[in-house]
């Protein structure tokens, strides 16, 4: 697969590379999250992910709840954790303090083909919408479910 692939790895990190800027673009400096670091020309950007830095993860699961609704596939990165998966989480480890946050914040959102730019810019502007109503949006979300 790797090789079949790599007559078009170019022009898909471009495009990986076109879509993080737009969502950079979308959400702008509404959102108070670290995206990861687009300067390393040596990477595919293949992922693109922001940490929330959320101690709770409450406001990254907040936004995973509503992109879902909204058809939008994305997911919680480095989550659980490798410490507390099988066959590790059987293991004695020390407390892992970083990993532990890192594992609540980190969110990715969809990179590829499939995305177009102004998909990917949309897709910020609902990220720096939710995360500005986030209170609002938790007490409707809420509701709707107790209603059921």
């Amino acid at each position: 697969m790797a090789l079949s692939n790599l007559a078009g790895y170019e022009r898909l990190s471009l495009h990986n590379l076109r879509l993080q800027k737009a969502y950079r673009a979308g959400t702008g400096d509404r959102l108070e999250a670290a995206w990861t670091d687009l300067g390393d020309s040596a990477d595919t950007h293949h992922y693109a992910v922001l940490d929330l830095k959320s101690s709770s993860g409450s406001s990254r699961d907040l936004l995973l709840d509503v992109l879902f609704r909204e058809n939008v596939f994305a997911r919680r990165y480095f989550w659980p954790g490798c410490h507390r998966s099988a066959p590790y989480s059987d293991a004695p480890h020390p407390p892992l303090h970083v990993t532990e946050r890192l594992a609540g914040s980190l969110l990715q959102v969809p990179t590829g083909v499939q995305l177009s730019e102004p998909d990917a810019k949309a897709i910020g502007e609902c990220l720096a919408f939710c995360l500005a109503h986030a209170r609002q949006i938790e007490e409707k979300i809420r509701e709707a479910t107790e209603s059921r």
